[in-house]
């Protein structure tokens, strides 16, 4: 697989303005801009943000970013792992992929 690293991480939370404080205090990130939907976003380097922390019902993993080197890469791991990404898009997500 071609992933190098991970990109960023997105959370829901109802308790998400607590990372305002929580963030830098404690794991010393600096705070971004704020989403349209209030959610924080954090930082560590040059990037925008690598944790955004949205409103939500319950705590929750919401997304995962990877990166990768470059759109053939990209392609690459989507066809090596088309199988199990249209099983988990369909089954956990409901949606329809690869023309269904």
């Amino acid at each position: 697989m071609k992933i190098h690293a991970l990109g960023y991480l997105g959370f829901e939370s109802p308790r998400h303005e607590q990372w305002l404080t929580f963030g830098p205090e404690v794991l010393g990130l600096q705070v971004g801009e704020r989403g349209a939907d209030g959610a924080v976003h954090l930082r560590m380097d040059e990037r925008h943000r690598r944790l955004s922390i949205h409103p939500g019902e319950e705590e929750r993993l919401a997304y995962v970013g990877w990166e990768l080197a470059g759109r053939a890469a990209f392609e690459e791991v989507v066809t090596e792992n088309a199988p199990e990404l249209e099983e988990f898009a369909t089954g956990v997500l409901g949606l329809e992929l690869f023309g269904g």
